[in-house]
């Protein structure tokens, strides 16, 4: 089946018109007609087309007096432009024009395949796909949230303002791939707009992350590496105004092939490279729970920084714990995606907290959360 997705322009960009495909066309073949038209002045437009991580000026090579017969008589200074491409779409393609030199996407059209959860992009690049947040849409724009979401953040950063306290927003992977993901991104996107509002309350590494975007997320994961998680604790540390060096804080990393949440979905599964940290720390307690109602804790004789730092966050905080305890004397990651729990530090007292959760979870404010919401939740997960 052919899938077509269109994406709104801005006003001053002449309207786009694709005859064919049709959105889910039953077509099983390779490669699939193409076909549409634009009205614009004569020699302003240029049609392109991405595929295969390449994109490509193609010239409309068909004439369509059909639809020039057809345009209103206040439009003599318009020409119609048609294309009539044969196109593979092994992998998505995207169709757009390009106006003053600057390009604008228009269409794109994939295959659909039995990997309903993984979104094939360019490169070899695996993305999530028709998840819970709908990430697709959150990317391009269609995705709208309510105002009660903003202002259920503003009541969440209200409620959780202390100069030892920090929250960690991991990026979308597609952030850093935009060149390897197969939809444009959007204008005024949803984390463009939650950004705006509270920023400043906010550890985004998007920037430090993108430098090394290879290595620090995997290409068959939605996750960031070992390497990544590194690079985001830096900026932890650096945003605590803790200081660190390469003697402090320079664990090892190892070159692995894994599938990943991503590669495991796809028929037959897909390996990428990745970098593992060698001799990652094991925690002293473990409950033994995969996700929410994970607790981990880590205790560090040797820590350069005689503290404690309480973790309330992902599964990006998987890996980003064991790192953070090689620098604090005792860490404690607890699964809440980005709730702390109030009931534990008041306990535990920590000296440092970080909340963490990941740039497609924001379009849901983290839930209230107590240690005994955590327990029920553990017990529940082993009871069968």
């Amino acid at each position: 089946m052919i899938l077509v997705k269109q994406y709104p322009t801005p006003d001053d960009i002449p309207p786009f018109h694709l005859d064919t495909p049709k959105h889910k066309d039953s077509s099983t073949q390779t490669t699939v007609a193409v076909r549409g038209w634009m009205s614009a002045p004569p020699d302003s437009i240029r049609l392109i087309v991405r595929s295969d991580d390449k994109t490509r000026d193609m010239p409309f090579n068909e004439e369509r007096p059909e639809i020039a017969a057809q345009l209103p008589p206040n439009t003599s200074d318009l020409h119609v432009y048609g294309f009539n491409y044969e196109l593979t779409i092994t992998t998505p393609i995207m169709i757009g024009a390009r106006l003053a030199g600057k390009p604008y996407w228009c269409f794109a059209v994939a295959r659909e395949t039995n990997q309903t959860k993984a979104l094939v992009g360019y490169s070899g690049y695996l993305f999530l796909n028709n998840d819970t947040n709908d990430s697709v849409s959150q990317y391009t724009g269609e995705f709208k949230a309510e105002e009660k979401v903003f202002t259920d953040w503003e009541k969440y950063f209200s409620e959780n303002k202390n100069e030892n306290m920090q929250f960690l927003l991991a990026p979308a992977k597609e952030e850093l791939f935009p060149d390897f993901y197969p939809y444009p991104r959007g204008t005024n996107t949803f984390i463009d707009q939650y950004l705006k509002k509270f920023g400043e309350h906010i550890n985004y590494p998007l920037k430090e992350l993108f430098e090394y975007r290879e290595m620090a997320y995997r290409s068959t994961d939605t996750h960031w590496s070992d390497f990544g998680a590194l690079i985001a604790a830096k900026t932890v540390l650096q945003r605590f105004g803790i200081p660190h060096s390469n003697q402090t804080l320079n664990p090892t990393f190892r070159v692995a092939m894994t599938y990943g949440d991503l590669g495991n979905k796809m028929k037959p599964m897909q390996q990428g490279p990745v970098l593992k940290m060698v001799n990652t720390p094991n925690p002293a307690f473990n409950n033994q729970i995969p996700n929410h109602g994970k607790i981990w804790a880590y205790i560090n004789n040797d820590a350069p920084v005689n503290k404690t730092l309480h973790i309330y966050g992902d599964s990006f905080a998987s890996n980003l714990a064991p790192i953070l305890s090689l620098m604090f004397k005792k860490t404690v990651l607890l699964h809440t995606a980005g709730q702390p729990d109030q009931s534990v530090i008041v306990v535990d007292k920590p000296d440092y907290v970080l909340c963490q959760t990941n740039q497609r979870f924001v379009a849901t404010v983290p839930s209230p959360i107590s240690i005994w919401n955590l327990h029920a939740c553990s017990l529940k997960k082993l009871t069968f």
